[in-house]
């Protein structure tokens, strides 16, 4: 399958209506058939970038497109990158201390969606800036795209994974974006749409099978946490990252999401992408599949060049409140009524221990506990921390070695950590969790 051929595959009616998962199944069919027989290197052409960027036209392609695809040509930023089968889990269950309607968010952040999800580097190794391009595909219904960034400041490390990312970016404060840079970036590209600040609203708008949502709550900003130790890279490394990134597993889970319904928080973790396939590096992805940007504007980010992590509320603000919900030009049929002011939420500080009406406690707030073992735990009839308090250390590895799990993880700690989340110690559970790794003492 040649470029051309894969790109207007993308382009038939038969495409376009077809169900998330045979989006998927022609997206993917593309980037197999197209993959690179020999990694190209990961260059960077700054004259190449400067000729784009002074080209309001062409800058403005990736927030007015709403197609899958453009015609191949090479990418302003993030040329290249590496592509995997993916999906969006919504937690079925909220954290401890949280008060309010769960799940608090609408559309595919409730029904959750299958997609691709691209990781790639917006310059070279050398100024060293990564992404994470999340497409999810809806029934019958253009496909709806997350933006996520740590910052537009090159990290210090080769590690991939060394920094969470956002939707709203800090202001930027070295080469090659700091001041001044910033500052004509800023004008000149919010023309098109505020640089930094990439909406989510259109998310909460539309669900997986294609049904709009009347009222949609959309988070006024998203945080992704890289999910795990395991996923952390030599941060001297010389490798490809397109190559360590190659060596994930199928169903790892890459991030956990959080998101807050307004400004001043609180945070609060609402999902998770899981990769269902291994990456692939293609020509397909880099010259031709297209991730929708948004010309939302919300408020301006705050300065600085460090994000707050979500466990970190951030300082009130006095401004609007409100996320903006404005549209998404992938989904104007028909426009949604206007939607209400987002709800009110309350995260307790230190919550009190856990009444004995509640039947379930979020599992996964112990370390050594993700997913997979919480359902196998929920399963086994263990559904609250004051259950897993009283379990034996020998049953804990009985369950888990009948799930084929005995040999991943070790639970020695799960009963003193859930007595603590149970009693609501949540400051001595966070220093003994520091200690920890994978569950056991270090």
């Amino acid at each position: 399958m040649t470029l051309r051929e894969a790109y207007l595959s993308l382009l038939t009616g038969e495409y376009k209506s077809a169900s998330a998962a045979g989006k998927q199944a022609i997206v993917w069919k593309a980037v197999e058939e197209t993959r690179y027989a020999n990694l190209p290197p990961v260059k960077f052409s700054f004259i190449y970038f400067g000729i784009r960027f002074v080209s309001l036209p062409f800058l403005s392609q990736p927030f007015d497109v709403t197609l899958d695809v453009r015609p191949p040509r090479t990418k302003w930023l993030h040329q290249f990158g590496t592509i995997a089968k993916a999906e969006y889990v919504p937690d079925p269950f909220p954290p401890p201390a949280y008060e309010g309607t769960y799940p608090p968010f609408s559309g595919l952040f409730e029904t959750g969606a299958i997609g691709v999800v691209r990781l790639s580097l917006a310059m070279n190794t050398r100024f060293y800036i990564t992404g994470t391009s999340l497409k999810l595909f809806v029934d019958g219904k253009p496909s709806q795209n997350l933006i996520l960034n740590p910052s537009l400041d090159p990290q210090d490390t080769k590690n991939f994974f060394e920094l969470g990312m956002t939707d709203r970016l800090p202001v930027a404060v070295k080469f090659p974006f700091g001041p001044p840079a910033n500052v004509f970036a800023d004008w000149w590209m919010g023309m098109i749409s505020a640089p930094r600040d990439q909406s989510v609203a259109h998310l909460a708008k539309v669900k997986s099978n294609g049904e709009q949502v009347v009222s949609p709550s959309a988070p006024y900003q998203v945080f992704a946490i890289p999910a795990n130790d395991d996923l952390m890279q030599d941060p001297n490394t010389t490798e490809d990252f397109r190559e360590l990134i190659g060596k994930i597993k199928p169903g790892t889970v890459l991030y956990r999401i959080h998101g807050k319904p307004r400004q001043d928080g609180p945070w609060i973790p609402i999902g998770s992408i899981r990769t269902t396939s291994h990456f692939v590096a293609s020509a397909f992805d880099d010259r031709v599949l297209s991730y929708h940007h948004t010309r939302t504007r919300q408020q301006e980010p705050a300065p600085g060049p460090a994000l707050p992590p979500p466990d970190v509320p951030s300082a009130p603000s006095s401004a609007d409140d409100n996320p903006d919900t404005s549209s998404n030009p992938a989904a104007h049929d028909p426009p949604p009524p206007k939607p209400p002011p987002p709800k009110a939420y309350t995260a307790a500080p230190a919550p009190p221990p856990r009444a004995a009406h509640r039947q379930r406690d979020y599992l996964e707030r112990i370390e050594g506990i993700g997913p997979k073992i919480s359902s196998v735990l929920v399963e086994a009839g263990i559904t609250t921390f004051s259950q897993l308090a009283a379990a034996h250390v020998d049953q804990l590895r009985a369950i888990l070695a009948a799930a084929g799990l005995g040999a991943l993880v070790d639970p020695s700690s799960w009963p003193e950590q859930a007595r603590l989340a149970d009693a609501g110690e949540w400051d001595a559970l966070d220093q003994l969790q520091e200690k920890l790794r994978g569950g056991r003492l270090e």
